[in-house]
């Protein structure tokens, strides 16, 4: 269907971005680019071709969609409970200005990711800026 307006997960359904798709697939395999950010218009096809990349290569990640994201725990939690899918560890928790978090779990998982070679891809990560991730 050439106009279907959801999600695309495979090559066969996504046309006329190869070009595109083979920077984003030359960008993630090298070591030299730690991370991409993707921009564009709503409703382009940036989340599409994210997805038929990392499918096509085969590169295990973790999406995390921050539209279904409603404050820093959330956030936290959501991404804990995405490492724990991929590998258990053991979770240490700590208070830090009242917002338990999971510092020692994130802190394994995150070298978890980076030893497996695995990608972190948060959609929509302009709307995390209200939740003040950085403190």
């Amino acid at each position: 269907m050439y106009f279907n307006p959801w999600i695309k997960e495979d090559k066969k359904d996504f046309f006329n971005f190869e070009l595109l798709q083979n920077e984003l697939k030359n960008a993630i395999q090298t070591k030299l680019t730690p991370l991409i950010a993707i921009h564009g218009l709503r409703r382009t096809g940036k989340t599409s071709l994210i997805r038929v990349v990392l499918n096509s290569i085969g590169k295990k990640y973790i999406w995390i969609d921050s539209r279904e994201i409603s404050s820093r725990d959330d956030f936290y939690g959501k991404l804990t409970s995405e490492i724990d899918k991929l590998h258990h560890l053991k979770v240490e928790k700590i208070s830090l200005k009242g917002v338990d978090v999971k510092l020692n779990y994130l802190r394994k998982g995150l070298d978890y990711l980076s030893k497996h070679k695995m990608t972190l891809v948060i959609d929509e990560a302009q709307l995390l800026k209200k939740f003040h991730l950085d403190k």
